[in-house]
């Protein structure tokens, strides 16, 4: 049971990091362009008030590319042993 659920949360994490990235190729404005104003509760519109614009895209990439390569990783350890 306890393999179940973590292939479970390991596929959710995958599908998290396809989603980032896919916000980011598409640009979906809540992901890379959010209003500032949330800067203290959203940590995406934190990173846009800081750094700017082009740092989130870069942010929003590099968090969807390793919560796919994380969530690979642990499927195939958690598989294999």
């Amino acid at each position: 049971m306890d393999k179940v659920l973590g292939i479970t949360f390991f596929l959710l994490v995958i599908i998290l990091g396809a989603g980032l990235v896919i916000g980011a190729a598409q640009r979906w404005s809540w992901l890379v362009d959010p209003p500032e104003g949330y800067w203290f509760v959203y940590s995406q519109s934190f990173i846009k008030k800081v750094f700017g614009t082009r740092v989130l895209l870069f942010f929003t990439y590099a968090m969807g590319l390793l919560a796919i390569a994380v969530g690979i990783y642990m499927l195939v350890k958690g598989i294999w042993t």
